[in-house]
């Protein structure tokens, strides 16, 4: 989801930061397409964030005026005007905010077209290689493979995720780690069906160009633990049939877990550490996507700098 008004509660700068990257969003997908010829699964469909009842939507349409204020707009949309952006609710609803400039992308696409604008690159992709350790060498790093090989380079981007400091590092920096994600996929869902991203509370759905249909999700500190647990896929499907029981098959197709890349920092690390040829790209939590082509453009340029 590319959602930075229904997203976060308070104006401030991870909301600058959401609507500064959503901004730069269509035309990074544009350039990514014409550089990889891969077709990229985005829409700007907007996105409903959705009220039970109308103090419910009393408390979203607070946070509305507020962020309006900061630039970010939105529609208050009563009960009926609700039903009429959709009809397929399952349940009596308060109203919803509609925020018109938000969307969605599948970062499968992204990566795919990523790998192969690649290959028109003097780039050398090492997959499935772990990196165990990064260390200052002279006026450049070396990257410490597990298999034993070594890396040498001028400069090093750490943009591992929720891994990034389990990587053996100079520098003391602020501890990464991961927030776990059930997430389940229904297919059967027409394309075009469900016209918008949609919040209500801890569920999302969210609907590929393609009909796949997502929702979600669950949030969980308990380490990298990649098992799925059945309650809680039960629990995000009794969410989303409550909320849109006619979209959906009976039971979910795919089900799996993700890892935001939470960090102890407020804001996503980005940029040049210090002095040194080590540069960071980490602590997106549940905005990666949505920051990517703001951190892209602030690496990039920090790059620049630092070789002019």
């Amino acid at each position: 989801m590319l959602v930075p008004g229904s997203e976060f509660e308070e104006p401030g700068e991870e909301l600058q930061l959401g609507m500064d990257s959503m901004a730069l969003y269509p035309a990074f997908v544009d350039e990514l397409r014409e550089a990889s010829g891969a077709a990229i699964d985005f829409a700007m469909v907007g996105t409903l964030e959705i009220g039970g009842d109308e103090a419910d939507l009393d408390r979203l349409r607070q946070r509305a005026d507020k962020q309006r204020a900061f630039g970010v707009p939105s529609t208050v949309l009563s009960a009926g005007e609700l039903g009429a952006r959709f009809a397929g609710f399952s349940q009596a609803l308060g109203g919803a905010i509609f925020y018109p400039e938000e969307g969605q992308v599948d970062p499968r696409t992204v990566t795919a077209a990523l790998r192969q604008a690649f290959r028109a690159l003097p780039v050398t992709l090492l997959e499935n290689q772990a990196i165990t350790a990064v260390r200052i060498a002279g006026d450049g790093v070396e990257a410490v493979c597990a298999n034993g090989d070594r890396i040498a380079a001028w400069r090093a981007i750490l943009a591992a995720g929720a891994w990034a400091t389990q990587i053996e590092l100079p520098f003391s920096l602020p501890r990464a780690y991961p927030i776990k994600g059930h997430l389940l996929g229904y297919r059967g869902p027409a394309p075009g069906s469900l016209p918008h991203v949609l919040r209500y509370h801890e569920t999302y759905i969210v609907q590929r160009q393609s009909g796949y249909t997502i929702a979600g999700t669950s949030v969980e500190d308990v380490g990298f633990d990649r098992g799925i647990d059945a309650g809680t896929v039960a629990d995000i499907e009794g969410r989303a049939h409550g909320l849109v029981g006619g979209l959906l098959p009976a039971t979910s197709t795919d089900q799996w877990v993700g890892f935001r890349p939470a960090a102890e920092s407020p804001l996503p690390l980005v940029g040049r550490h210090e002095d040194s040829p080590l540069y960071l790209a980490y602590g997106h939590f549940r905005n990666g996507i949505l920051w990517a082509p703001l951190t892209a453009e602030r690496l990039a340029g920090a790059l620049t700098s630092a070789n002019s």
